[in-house]
C-alpha cells in the first residue's frame, strides 16, 4: 500500500503527501486538521460561556433566601404562619410572566387557606396574591 496515509498493520498515521514516505510518524494518534481543533476550541469556550451566564443569571435574580424574606415581610410577619422558613415555592408563569409562587402553610389552612404569593424575580416585589377566604369557617358543613 505504498501512497496511502493509513498502515493499519502497524496502526500509525503517516503524514506527508509522497508516495514512497513521510517526513513524520506518529505511533497511535488520529490525524486533526486546524478546521476541526478551532471547531472543538470553540465549542468548549461556547459552553463555558453559557454555563458563566447561566450561573450569574441564577445566582443574580432566583436568590431564595432574599424572596423568602421579602415574603414573609409582605405578609407582616403573620403569627399564625406555621413554618415560614420552609414554605412551599415553585417558579411558574403566572398570567404571561415569570414568577416566584411561595406559599406560606398556616393554622387557618382548614379555615381560610393558605397564604399565595406571587413574586417577581426581575422588580423583586409580590405582584400577585391568591386570595383566602375572608370569613373563618366558610369551608365547614354547618347543621
Amino acid at each position: 500500500m505504498t501512497g496511502s496515509r493509513w498502515n493499519f498493520a502497524d496502526n500509525h498515521v503517516k503524514l506527508g503527501t509522497h508516495p514512497d514516505g513521510a517526513r513524520e510518524v506518529r505511533e497511535g494518534k488520529w490525524p486533526m486538521n486546524r478546521g476541526k481543533a478551532r471547531r472543538i476550541g470553540i465549542a468548549i469556550v461556547v459552553v463555558v460561556l453559557f454555563f458563566t451566564g447561566y450561573s450569574y443569571f441564577f445566582r443574580t435574580y432566583f436568590d431564595s433566601q432574599e424572596y423568602l424574606l421579602l415574603a414573609y415581610e409582605y405578609t407582616g410577619r403573620d403569627p399564625t404562619i406555621v413554618d415560614w422558613e420552609y414554605p412551599d415555592f415553585e417558579i411558574i408563569n403566572h398570567k404571561g410572566r415569570l414568577t416566584i409562587h411561595i406559599i406560606f402553610h398556616t393554622t387557618e389552612d382548614f379555615t381560610r387557606g393558605p397564604i399565595g404569593l406571587y413574586i417577581d424575580p426581575f422588580k423583586k416585589q409580590v405582584v400577585d396574591v391568591d386570595p383566602r377566604s375572608d370569613t373563618a369557617g366558610k369551608h365547614e358543613k354547618t347543621s
